[in-house]
């Protein structure tokens, strides 16, 4: 394209300025920080929002400006927990290293936060929204869960959430300090009862070659750690 007089148009110069307006009639004050360029659209980056006073809107702008700079930057959405989960169970699907059962698993312990705010945009999730919603879980009729149903339906909605905020769709994670009891800090003496893989495999490989019928049987009975352990070296030698 040319001007009439045979020449390139002019090329309009990238804004660099924040703009912070009072609008007529006294309808409050309009933000509009520059942040930069999009890498996808090759667009600039300038959204907008008005506040009822002008300490607010420069508060805003400035934040806008601090986000963009340490790439927490994320453009206004509408979508969904829903549409988050999903493409969150989608990439879980497609990694070899997850099996079926563990994806089909995940699916059914978002379907407590599904039913209670599935469709509502991850944007307007807020820690204490997500606290009431955990304090009060539970599943048909209003029936108590399971400690353990309880605890994976939590896990799994502050996966998606993870998600989301890696993928850019959220500012923050409003549900970075959701809990459970259950998931409260191990006591000394519970930690010392944890197995290591290596100790497991090793019991596992007395079991196969000593038949430790009654050791094991004892394990099930919530035998310590150490004392099965134990059990299996005084078999083995």
């Amino acid at each position: 394209m040319t001007t009439p007089t045979g020449e390139a148009p002019k090329r309009r110069g990238e804004r660099t300025d924040n703009s912070v307006k009072k609008l007529p009639n006294g309808k409050g004050w309009r933000a509009r920080p520059t942040l930069g360029t999009d890498p996808v659209t090759g667009k600039q980056v300038r959204p907008t929002k008005v506040f009822a006073t002008k300490k607010a809107a420069q508060d805003w702008v400035t934040e806008q400006c601090s986000q963009w700079s340490t790439a927490a930057w994320t453009p206004k959405s509408t979508r969904t927990f829903d549409e988050v989960a999903d493409h969150w169970l989608t990439l879980r699907a497609a990694d070899p290293s997850i099996g079926p059962n563990t994806v089909r698993a995940d699916r059914e312990s978002l379907a407590y936060a599904r039913k209670a705010f599935g469709a509502v945009p991850v944007q307007k999730l807020t820690p204490a929204a997500l606290a009431d919603w955990s304090a009060k879980l539970t599943g048909k009729d209003g029936k108590v869960l399971a400690p353990a149903t309880k605890r994976r339906a939590i896990v799994r909605v502050k996966s998606v959430m993870v998600h989301a905020r890696n993928m850019r769709w959220l500012t923050y994670d409003p549900a970075a300090d959701l809990d459970s009891p259950e998931q409260r800090a191990v006591t000394a003496t519970a930690a010392d009862d944890i197995w290591t893989p290596e100790q497991m495999a090793k019991l596992l490989d007395h079991v196969t070659t000593h038949r430790l019928g009654g050791c094991f049987a004892l394990t099930l009975l919530g035998l310590r750690r150490e004392e099965v352990v134990d059990c299996a070296g005084r078999t083995s030698n």
